[in-house]
C-alpha cells in the first residue's frame, strides 16, 4: 500500500538526491550553472510545486508533483527509489490520479524525458499518447474522458 503525504522541508534532501540521481546532474551543467545553484533553484519550486512523497511501509520510496488547472491534472515529476521499480508503483499511483481525473473530467498531462524509455513505455501502456516533442522531451496526454 503506498501511502501519499504532502512534502515538507524535511523531505526536501531525500527529493533532491532522487532528483539529481535520475537526471545525472554533474557537478557543473552545459548551462555552467553549479551543483549548488542548481539545487537552489530547485528548492525554490520544490514545496510550491505540489510536491508530495510516497511511503510503503513508512519508508520513503519516491516523490510526485501535481499541478491542476481547469482542463487537466499535471503530473510534473515521478521518480521512485531503485528499489521500488518495477513494482507496479508507478501504475498503481497513475491510476489512482487516473480516477480522480475522470471524476473531474480532466485530462493528465505529462511530460517525459526521451531517455527515460521505460517510463514511456509505462505511460504508453496506460493510455497516454504523445502531443508533442521537443529535442529533449516528449508531452504526453491522456484522451478525454468520456
Amino acid at each position: 500500500m503506498v501511502e501519499v503525504n504532502a512534502a515538507t522541508d524535511a523531505d526536501f534532501p531525500f527529493c533532491w538526491r532522487l532528483y539529481r540521481d535520475f537526471m545525472q546532474l554533474p557537478v557543473k551543467s552545459g548551462s555552467g550553472e553549479s551543483d549548488r545553484q542548481f539545487k537552489e533553484r530547485f528548492k525554490k519550486t520544490f514545496l510550491c510545486n505540489h510536491a508530495l512523497v510516497l511511503l510503503i511501509d513508512g519508508k520513503r520510496a519516491g516523490w510526485l508533483e501535481l499541478e491542476e488547472d481547469d482542463a487537466a491534472i499535471h503530473m510534473h515529476q515521478l521518480h521512485l527509489v531503485a528499489a521500488y521499480r518495477g513494482r507496479g508503483i508507478g501504475s498503481n499511483i497513475i491510476d489512482q490520479i487516473s480516477v480522480i481525473a475522470a471524476d473531474k473530467s480532466k485530462l493528465i498531462r505529462l511530460e517525459v524525458l526521451k531517455k527515460n524509455t521505460g517510463a514511456l513505455r509505462l505511460y504508453k501502456r496506460l493510455g497516454f499518447r504523445i502531443v508533442r516533442a521537443d529535442i529533449q522531451k516528449y508531452f504526453m496526454s491522456t484522451s478525454k474522458p468520456d
